[in-house]
């Protein structure tokens, strides 16, 4: 699907906006708490106007005051690609889509990536229809070098894991390859090795530094793999990195491909690399390749031609001769001149030589795609386990965002539908959320519909606050009983919240930084007053990586209902527990609760206990952490499987409490205090019995991913009021906090 006008786009996403609200697809929602989840902000300061120039092999786009740039981006690509892919001994099916911005703050008001991205040290590289983005910043050589290193970097991907981002996320469940590798091999196609370089090495071997290659990150990472790649290239032939980089997708294993193309064991090549640097490697210029002819045709002037000859291209640094550039930049200058000039785009063969010319401006194609398509496993409180598709489109700038979900449930019963859409272009962000859940139990059926306006203001990468008029209706249904009348609540009012994230993520629950979420909403009962309520909340987290392995999480999370109908909140067990129903609830929840229950929800984890161990109007509950990746601890060298790589140690404590009425503070709270007698009895007596109103879980688990899906196994005693109660083994699916 294609916008090519203003109007068309306006069409377009309207129907997609209609097609939600009568279809209501969208995610299960089991309460209201949040409007969003945690994640990070892009701001718009400034309207990007984006413009398109095509060459046999890449798709170059820019805006304003960028054309420049993007044509010295297309002419240098595919002077290089002959270099990259006869390295790689690989050619992508498709023509890769780069995004060229004129300065580092253009780039970072970019929504790409923000939807479905993939994190490499840093930086992002969204697989989705392959897409790069690059910052010219004023110095061509770092430029050139720049965008040679990302593109390369892209194509490694997707020649291991698949050019879109489905077959990327289904390949990692098999293949996982050190940055090293990838970061090296980029490297060494981007930029020479020189003497620098080699003395880097020698101090990093000579100090043992270097002991696992697995966890190098970063600018080790970086060095290190260009140098064992550049080894490769001097001992063994350039041949052999295609052979390697094509037996690694094939056995899934780094190590074994090194092995198998030199016919060395890797432990002996790792001993002879080290010595190689250690003794002194003089850098070995590679030999220069034939470089193709750049002709740029204009329709309205004379043909131009600008041929770069044998022995005037440096591939290693990708510097042209002066001569050329010179003549290349004149030619460029006078077409950004002429903005009506356009290019047409022929491939030729003359002498022997691919004769590629360069076609454009054109205007640029907002292109809607589908980023991801997952099915993942959920477990509701209430319902059990169930299936819960979910689809994400957004055009190729990601500025328009369509999720859509379903949850049903084992039973095929009680479907429930979610969907959003957000407008992210401007300033200010835009979006509407549409539910539809429902509970059937015995002779009865809770139907929930609710619809929401979100307007939310990033201040900065870090911090947005949000505001969402929502509409929210109940309606009961007694079933079987035709002459019952329905019951129907309905309320409207306002959710507020102010979100903080700061994270970075390193690998699958494994992130550094601060989260805190402070919201307040407010509804008014439509149906009847009695149906007002309020409701405030704080969830703060923290992760910290200790000693370079071991992460550290903590979690504090607080909130308090009011008004006439306050909803309450169950604390206790863990979400998406796998068990039967009888096992997850400490005591039964009625069917006639389910309004209360999706409002303010189950609040987790308080393991060694049951789910609804307590409730109230109140609570609060601290989780601490010590998460211990395998991988990360023995070196990914010694982890063969998917799932041990994925497979982390945790040990914890949580300390929670929900209450009504009076702080558990107090020595009269509700928790230690009990009415005896009243009513008909003649005498009534208040008793303190000075409970411990706080309960405490701790224990030891296991994370992994098994089959696709994150599962989780925790093996905790409960502590109430100093009683120590048998450890419960509580085995559920999907991330921690």
């Amino acid at each position: 699907m294609f916008a090519h006008t203003k109007e068309k786009m306006k069409k377009y996403y309207l129907s997609l906006i209609i097609l939600l609200v009568f279809n209501g697809l969208g995610f299960a929602q089991s309460n209201w708490t949040t409007l969003h989840g945690f994640s990070k902000n892009r701001v718009q300061y400034k309207t990007l106007n984006w413009r398109t120039i095509k060459s046999n092999h890449f798709e170059i786009n820019f805006h304003q005051g960028g054309e420049k740039f993007a044509r010295i981006a297309a002419q240098h690509l595919e002077t290089v690609y002959p270099r990259i892919t006869g390295l790689m001994s690989y050619t992508p099916f498709d023509d890769m889509k780069i995004y060229i911005y004129n300065t580092t703050p253009d780039m970072e008001q970019s929504n790409m990536g923000l939807t479905a991205p993939i994190t490499l040290d840093g930086g992002m590289l969204n697989l989705a229809k392959s897409r790069i983005e690059v910052v010219h910043g004023g110095n061509d050589n770092a430029f050139k070098k720049e965008i040679t290193y990302q593109t390369t970097r892209l194509f490694v991907y997707d020649m291991l894991y698949g050019g879109n981002l489905k077959e990327a996320l289904q390949s990692t469940l098999l293949l996982t390859v050190p940055d090293w590798f990838i970061e090296g091999i980029a490297a060494y196609i981007a930029e020479d090795w020189d003497s620098t370089k080699t003395i880097y090495m020698q101090q990093a071997l000579s100090t043992d530094r270097l002991k696992r290659l697995s966890t190098l990150k970063g600018k080790d990472a970086n060095i290190v793999g260009q140098s064992i790649w550049h080894y490769i290239a001097q001992r063994y032939g350039k041949d052999n990195i295609g052979n390697i980089l094509n037996l690694t997708r094939i056995i899934r294993s780094e190590q074994s491909a090194i092995s198998s193309s030199v016919s060395v064991p890797f432990s002996k090549f790792l001993k002879d690399w080290k010595t190689y640097y250690l003794q002194g490697a003089v850098p070995v210029t590679d030999a220069k390749i034939n470089m193709p002819s750049v002709i740029i045709n204009d329709n309205q002037t004379n043909t131009a031609s600008i041929s770069f000859k044998k022995g005037q291209i440096d591939t290693e640094n990708y510097e042209f001769d002066t001569a050329s550039i010179a003549k290349a930049a004149n030619l460029s200058e006078t077409k950004t001149r002429e903005k009506t000039k356009k290019e047409n785009i022929k491939t030729t063969k003359t002498g022997g030589k691919e004769v590629l010319k360069l076609t454009g401006p054109f205007v640029y194609e907002n292109r809607f795609i589908s980023t991801e398509s997952t099915t993942s496993l959920k477990v509701d409180a209430l319902r059990g386990l169930g299936i819960n598709p979910i689809m994400t489109f957004t055009d190729l700038l990601e500025n328009h965002v369509l999720k859509a979900s379903v949850f049903t449930p084992a039973t095929f019963r009680n479907v429930d539908y979610f969907g959003e859409y957000y407008y992210l272009a401007n300033r200010i962000d835009y979006g509407i959320k549409i539910n539809r859940s429902a509970l059937t139990e015995e002779n009865t059926k809770n139907l929930i519909n609710e619809v929401a306006f979100v307007v939310s203001y990033p201040f900065n990468k870090t911090s947005r606050l949000s505001f969402a008029p929502a509409y929210f209706s109940n309606k009961i249904i007694t079933l079987g009983q035709l002459s019952e009348p329905d019951i129907l609540n309905t309320n409207l009012g306002i959710k507020t919240e102010y979100v903080f994230d700061n994270t970075q993520g390193s690998a699958v629950n494994v992130s550094n930084g601060l989260r805190a979420k402070l919201g307040y909403q407010y509804f008014s009962g439509i149906s009847s007053k009695t149906a007002t309520f309020n409701r405030v909340s704080l969830d703060m987290r923290y992760y910290k990586t200790l000693f370079d392995k071991i992460i550290f999480a903590t979690r504090f999370s607080a909130s308090h209902s009011g008004g006439a109908n306050a909803p309450q909140v169950y604390l206790g067990g863990v979400d998406n527990l796998l068990s039967n129903k009888e096992e997850r609830f400490e005591k039964a929840v009625e069917s006639q609760y389910f309004r209360d229950i999706y409002l303010a929800g189950f609040v987790t984890p308080l393991r060694g206990f049951a789910l609804n161990k307590i409730a109230g109007n109140n609570h609060f509950l601290t989780n601490i952490e010590l998460r211990f990746p395998i991988s990360k601890l023995i070196g990914q060298e010694n982890v063969a499987s998917g799932f041990l790589h994925d497979l982390e140690l945790v040990t914890f404590t949580d300390i929670g409490t929900a209450w009504i009425g009076k702080s558990p503070f107090s020595k009269q709270n509700s928790l230690n205090t009990e009415i005896i007698g009243g009513g008909a009895n003649p005498f009534r007596a208040t008793v303190t019995n000075f409970k411990n109103p706080f309960f405490v879980g701790s224990g030891f688990g296991v994370r992994s991913i098994l089959f696709g899906y994150p599962i989780k196994a925790d093996y905790a005693w409960g502590i109430e009021d100093k009683t120590i109660s048998q450890p419960r083994l509580q085995i559920s699916v999907g991330y921690d906090f």
